[in-house]
């Protein structure tokens, strides 16, 4: 028989049962089942460290405890044992030194797969701020399981995991039983808007999971399960993406980015004492991390300095947290940027309001702030 060419490969949408491809003389035709290439194409993909198929997130609460399951994608479905319904995972060596990896199948609907955080368990949750769990597949080597952290944990370590109990009121990670040198991936997360009683766990605002399918992961991937609607769509991944944004107002919450409204216009003092600058006022809530202050133009002719002052130019400024003020500075120039004033705050978790003020200590000078608006977020 003469050699045989494939001359003609068209990209295809999806495969039908049967998938044909043209050769040089007509004569043979080479022939496969989608079902066959698609097994084959999975058996490639889930042989790649990073692979991840058909992994939800389920959350409920009831009587102020919270179950938390693994399903499958739609958030709903316990895994099955078709190739369609499976769930699978695959997680580096339980071993440190080794870098091996293991690939877990899940086909029915585990109890290991399944979690409860009992009523009384805060979790390091702090009423009236906004509170959100990671959720992980783990494999210690002999058993799989579900565990939930309040911070994300990096998947190329091996993790020492608590058991949950009424008592866990402090960030850590948590699973039913103990274990210890397990591996973990990121399943997904479920938020809190707000936490009315630590404790006390009620519907969670959102249930999100990441989408990890065939190895490969992007923004658009990451689906969103709003409680009371389990619809996955672009827009539900959009949505995800858009909270992935800072916040951005002049009453920020907690990772928010608070930015005066309006500007200081062309606002000027020859005062001594310290007056505050119309306009530069924000509020921020806060967890107990460190806050930038600065202020920032806003139009070309922004600027900061005493004018009027033929020597020795010198005005005063600082920030004010409530009614204290937290840093002062003596601007010896007669015009400066104004994203040249700053300063790092160290406020205590809640609800803080801050403002700017100046004055002019220098004979008959005028201190200036000129198109400038005051901005605070918490690092």
């Amino acid at each position: 028989m003469s050699q045989k060419l494939i001359t003609d490969l068209q990209l295809r949408d999806s495969f039908s049962d049967d998938v044909s491809l043209a050769v040089q003389d007509s004569v043979q035709t080479y022939r496969n089942t989608g079902a066959q290439v698609a097994d084959f194409l999975s058996g490639i993909l889930s042989k790649q460290p990073s692979f991840m198929k058909n992994l939800g997130v389920f959350a409920s609460a009831s009587s102020g405890s919270l179950l938390i399951s693994a399903r499958q994608a739609d958030g709903i479905s316990h895994p099955g044992s078709s190739s369609s319904s499976r769930s699978e995972a695959v997680f580096r060596s339980t071993t440190l030194t080794s870098g091996g990896y293991t690939v877990r199948q899940y086909t029915s609907a585990l109890p290991a797969l399944t979690m409860i955080v009992p009523s009384g368990a805060t979790l390091s949750a702090q009423a009236s701020y906004a509170f959100h769990l990671y959720v992980y597949l783990y494999y210690d080597g002999t058993a799989d399981g579900i565990c939930i952290s309040t911070s994300r944990l990096d998947e190329t370590v091996l993790h020492n995991i608590s058991a949950i109990s009424g008592s866990s009121n402090s960030a850590g990670v948590y699973a039913t039983d103990a274990t210890t040198n397990a591996a973990v991936r990121l399943i997904g997360g479920i938020r809190w808007n707000s936490i009315s009683t630590p404790g006390t766990w009620v519907t969670p605002s959102t249930v999100f999971t990441t989408y990890l399918e065939n190895g490969l992961l992007t923004p658009d991937m990451s689906l969103s399960l709003t409680t009371g609607s389990h619809n996955i769509s672009a827009a539900s991944a959009n949505r995800i993406r858009e909270r992935m944004t800072r916040e951005v107002s002049a009453n920020a919450d907690i990772g928010g980015i608070a930015i005066s409204s309006s500007n200081s216009g062309f606002y000027t003092t020859t005062s001594t004492n310290y007056q505050t600058v119309t306009n530069l006022s924000v509020s921020l809530k806060t967890s107990g991390r460190p806050v930038m202050l600065q202020l920032l133009s806003d139009d070309i002719g922004s600027g900061i300095g005493l004018e009027g002052e033929t020597s020795s130019p010198r005005m005063l400024c600082r920030f004010l947290r409530g009614s204290t003020p937290i840093g002062r500075a003596v601007i010896g120039a007669r015009y400066l940027p104004v994203s040249s004033v700053s300063f790092l705050d160290r406020p205590s978790a809640g609800t803080h309001t801050y403002t700017f003020q100046v004055a002019a200590i220098s004979g008959s000078g005028m201190a200036v702030v000129a198109y400038a608006k005051l901005m605070a977020y918490e690092l």
